[in-house]
């Protein structure tokens, strides 16, 4: 199910954009030709802390191939036991 959020996206350490969902969860950015690391995170889905504190954690990034004059799509999914 589509969820609503924040994805990130990274080169290296450096932190290119970061953008916010729409509430069903779509997003959409112009980003120069590169390669870049694509992650996300949500209010929706909560890290639950050993002590019981909870808190938002970003996903593992996944790498995406920007390409000139090109519609790129990522879809970011998330395993929720």
């Amino acid at each position: 199910h589509p969820i609503p959020g924040t994805v990130r996206f990274t080169v290296g350490q450096r932190q290119v954009m970061t953008v916010r969902t729409t509430p069903a969860g779509t997003f959409s950015v112009q980003l120069p030709p590169g390669k870049y690391r694509v992650s996300d995170r949500s209010p929706k889905l909560l890290l639950v802390e050993a002590d019981g504190k909870t808190r938002q954690t970003w996903s593992r990034p996944v790498t995406v191939l920007v390409t000139p004059n090109h519609l790129t799509r990522v879809t970011l999914a998330s395993i929720v036991p």
